[in-house]
């Protein structure tokens, strides 16, 4: 229930959550015995979050924002595959099939503030703030409710995400950080604003664990993360929450299931039917290309549906069917993979098999 004064609404509802994507006691405990975690220190054991099923971002938090397990939401990963046919959607606030959190906050005549936060894409029109996540094509979309909050990020250099469109590892965690430092200058520069619910997602601590796992840009990340908590706790009128979306650790092995598809004849490759694999085209040559001209603002407009069709030099499930390089005439199975599980996807009859 809603508390019957203003007042006593802000008392209640001033509160922020800080979610680290990704966070792990792999990684979060040795640094706390280090001492380099003050602050999140003083969380520990307090409680504990189980993540849902499959433990991915998007799966989390659709079911983070609407109350609903996975089975309801009907969310299990950033794209979805049409029952009746091949086609590929990526995910967005459109997906959600009940009133998410932001607007029960909002019709309360509370003021939320999101930032980044997945499957906030396109952006309601709420009485707050919405800077939405990753599904976001670019910033050129309107990205913020309200529609003038843009500029001034604009102004403040914000980005959204990593470019799909790099050389090397290390230049995707350099981009991740800088990202990361300007996040964070972004939600200092937010929380100056009049609000009674405060949520913000660093999506670094996923990506640089991923590129750079065990190296020393991960505990940068997670000390920054951890000041920035620290800096909230002086404030008495807030409660502080620390979150994560999911968990993560090193994996040794990992089983495609692709290759077995297709070493099963279940799944029949085909590279000739998509000209940039015919031609060697990837997405690593294309960012060198670009690079090369000096053209990279083009990576920051370019939209996710068309980076797609670029192929890497592993394809993924996505570009298997976009790209064309996967035969669906002759194809039995393709699974739709991540580490710890993979989605079989059968070619019925209705899909053309």
């Amino acid at each position: 229930s809603t508390p019957s004064n203003s007042s006593a609404a802000s008392d209640v509802y001033k509160r922020q959550i800080v979610s680290i994507d990704g966070g792990n006691f792999e990684t979060i405990n040795p640094l706390l015995e280090k001492g380099v975690m003050p602050n999140i220190k003083k969380f520990q054991h307090k409680a504990i979050l189980e993540s849902v099923i499959p433990p991915a971002t998007a799966v989390a938090w659709a079911s983070f924002s609407t109350g609903n397990y996975p089975g309801k939401t009907e969310i299990y990963d950033f794209t979805m595959v049409d029952e009746e046919s091949w086609k590929i959607d990526f995910l967005s606030r459109k997906r959600l099939k009940t009133k998410p959190l932001w607007q029960y906050l909002s019709d309360a005549g509370l003021k939320p503030c999101y930032v980044n936060i997945p499957v906030t894409y396109p952006v309601d029109k709420i009485n707050g703030i919405i800077v939405s996540g990753i599904e976001t094509p670019s910033t050129f979309y309107n990205y913020t409710c309200p529609p003038e909050l843009k500029q001034e990020l604009n102004n403040l250099n914000y980005k959204i995400d990593v470019s799909g469109l790099k050389d090397s590892k290390e230049e995707i965690v350099k981009e991740a950080l800088n990202i990361f430092n300007t996040r964070i200058k972004v939600a200092k520069y937010l929380l100056k604003k009049d609000f009674q619910f405060f949520i913000i997602l660093f999506r670094g601590s996923d990506i640089v664990k991923h590129y750079a796992w065990g190296k020393p840009e991960v505990e940068k990340v997670y000390t920054e993360i951890d000041k920035f908590v620290g800096e909230l706790k002086q404030n008495p009128d807030y409660e502080v929450i620390v979150m994560s979306d999911h968990g993560f650790e090193k994996i040794d092995y990992a089983f495609n299931a692709n290759a077995w598809l297709e070493k099963n004849n279940y799944l029949v490759s085909n590279l000739k039917r998509n000209w940039f694999a015919t031609f060697g085209i990837t997405r690593k040559r294309v960012y060198r290309f670009v690079r090369a001209l000096k053209l990279e603002f083009l990576i920051r407009i370019i939209p996710r549906k068309f980076s797609q069709k670029i192929p890497e030099e592993k394809i993924n499930f996505e570009q298997a069917i976009s790209t064309g390089v996967v035969d669906m005439t002759k194809t039995k199975a393709i699974a739709k993979g991540a580490i710890k599980s993979a989605q079989i996807f059968l070619n019925t009859k209705k899909r053309g098999g």
